[in-house]
C-alpha cells in the first residue's frame, strides 16, 4: 500500500497505455531521420553519383519501414513514410537522369 500512499501508482497506470504508441512513433521517426539524411545526400552530392549505394540504402529503409507495426491511430504516419520513400526514390532517379525530381524540390 505504500505505493498508493505516495502517489506513484496512478502516474504509472496513466503512462502504460501510451508506451506501445510511443515506441511505434519512435521507430517511424527513426526512419524519417534516415530518409532525411539520404535525401540531403542525394540533393547535395557533387561528382560521380553513388546511385547503387543510394538505392541500396533506400531499399534497406523501405524493407525496415514495411515491417514497422503501428497502431491504427498512427496509420497515416506509416502511409506518409511510404510516400516519403517514394519521393526520395524519384529524386535518386532524377539525379541519375540529370533532371529535377518530380514535384520539384
Amino acid at each position: 500500500m505504500a505505493l498508493r500512499e505516495n502517489g506513484t501508482i496512478a502516474p504509472l497506470i496513466n503512462w502504460l497505455p501510451e508506451l506501445p504508441r510511443s515506441r511505434a512513433r519512435s521507430r517511424v521517426y527513426r526512419w524519417y531521420g534516415e530518409l532525411a539524411l539520404l535525401e540531403r545526400d542525394v540533393e547535395r552530392w557533387q561528382g560521380d553519383l553513388p546511385i547503387g549505394r543510394w538505392l541500396a540504402d533506400l531499399d534497406r529503409i523501405e524493407h525496415a519501414a514495411s515491417h514497422i507495426r503501428v497502431p491504427k491511430s498512427m496509420a497515416s504516419d506509416g502511409c506518409a513514410l511510404r510516400e516519403y520513400i517514394g519521393r526520395v526514390r524519384r529524386a535518386i532517379f532524377a539525379r541519375r537522369e540529370g533532371t529535377s525530381p518530380i514535384g520539384g524540390r
